[in-house]
C-alpha cells in the first residue's frame, strides 16, 4: 500500500537535529545562491536524492502558474503544503521508492526548512513580477542579495585556559542561543566552531547586515542578564563579552564558498583592529588589502 502523508511546512521550522551546524550552514548558502526556482528545485531534489534516495518530487502553485516535476514518480509519497503567515507558498511532493521512517520523513523536513526562505523569496518576486510588469523591469535593481556574519567571542582562548573547556563551551552555547532568539525567524544562526558563529541574513544589503552586527553587539553585551541559572549568571555578571565580526555579502561573490572566505578575510581585519570591532568585506576593504 502507497504511503500518503499530508503535512505542512513553514517558517516556524527549525533545524538542529539531523544536520550539524557547519552542514547547515552551508546547504543554507547553497540554497539562496540559486538564481531561480527551477535551480532551487534541482537542488532540492538532488540534495534529497543524495540523502534519503528519493526518486524525485512535484511542485505546483496554481496562482503562478507552476507545475514543476523534477525526478520519476513512485508510489510512497509525502505531500507538502508550504506557507508562510496567509502566503501560500504553494505545493510539493516528494517521492520516495520504499516506505520512510518517521526519521527519515524529519530528516528531509529539516532540509526543507533550510530552504524555505529561499524558496518564500523566489515565490515573492515572482509574483511581485506577475502583479506589476514595471515592478519587474526594477527589480534587478532592487533585488537584495544575502549577507552573512561571522561572529568571533573576543578573549575565547584566554577564557578557555582561565575556566576550563565546559564553562567556555557554555558561554558559547549562550552567546549561539543569545543571538538566534534576537533575530528574525528567517536569519540562520549556526555555531560552526568553538568560538565562532555565522549568521546567513536572506534578502540583506551590506548596510542592514551592519545593523544586525551592531545589534548582536548588544545582545552579547546584555547576555548575563539573560541568564536565568545562579552560576552562569553570576560568573557572567563579572565579564563583559564582547564579540569581533566579518560582513560579506553576495556582491563581491560568485559562489557561496566566496562569500564564506570573504568574510573571514573581514573578521581577521576586525580581530586585529581591537575587541568589539566590526568590519565589512567591500570595496575600500578590497583596495586597503590589494586583493582582486
Amino acid at each position: 500500500m502507497a504511503q500518503e502523508q499530508n503535512r505542512t511546512v513553514n517558517q516556524h521550522l527549525t533545524t538542529t537535529v539531523h544536520f550539524d551546524d557547519r552542514t547547515a550552514l552551508h546547504l543554507s548558502q547553497a540554497f539562496n545562491q540559486e538564481t531561480s526556482l527551477e535551480g532551487l528545485l534541482g537542488l532540492i531534489h538532488s540534495q534529497l536524492a543524495a540523502l534519503n534516495g528519493i526518486h524525485g518530487l512535484h511542485y505546483a502553485h496554481t496562482d503562478l502558474g507552476l507545475d514543476i516535476t523534477l525526478g520519476r514518480r513512485a508510489h510512497h509519497t509525502a505531500d507538502y503544503n508550504l506557507a508562510a503567515n496567509e502566503q501560500e507558498l504553494g505545493t510539493l511532493t516528494l517521492y520516495f521508492p520504499r516506505r520512510q521512517h518517521e526519521a527519515e520523513i524529519q530528516t528531509c523536513e529539516d532540509l526543507l526548512s533550510l530552504a524555505f526562505t529561499a524558496l518564500r523569496n523566489h515565490v515573492e518576486k515572482l509574483t511581485l513580477s506577475q502583479a506589476s510588469p514595471a515592478a519587474e523591469e526594477g527589480l534587478g535593481q532592487e533585488e537584495k542579495a544575502d549577507a552573512l556574519v561571522l561572529v568571533a567571542l573576543d578573549g575565547y582562548q584566554q577564557m578557555r585556559e582561565r575556566d576550563g573547556d565546559e564553562w567556555s563551551q557554555i558561554v558559547m552555547s549562550s552567546v549561539h542561543s543569545q543571538i538566534k532568539e534576537g533575530l528574525r525567524q528567517a536569519d540562520g544562526v549556526y555555531q560552526i566552531s568553538d568560538d565562532l558563529v555565522a549568521v546567513l541574513l536572506p534578502r540583506t544589503t551590506r548596510e542592514q547586515a551592519h545593523e544586525v552586527a551592531q545589534k548582536i553587539r548588544v545582545l552579547v553585551a546584555s547576555l548575563h542578564l539573560a541568564s536565568g541559572r545562579d552560576n552562569a549568571d553570576s560568573a557572567m555578571a563579572e565579564q563583559q563579552l564582547t564579540v569581533s565580526m566579518g560582513i560579506s555579502d553576495a556582491k563581491l561573490a560568485s559562489t557561496a564558498e566566496e562569500v564564506m572566505a570573504n568574510a573571514k578575510t573581514a573578521l581577521t581585519v576586525a580581530r586585529d583592529q581591537g575587541r568589539n570591532t566590526i568590519q565589512a568585506y567591500d570595496e575600500a576593504l578590497v583596495s586597503q588589502l590589494g586583493i582582486g
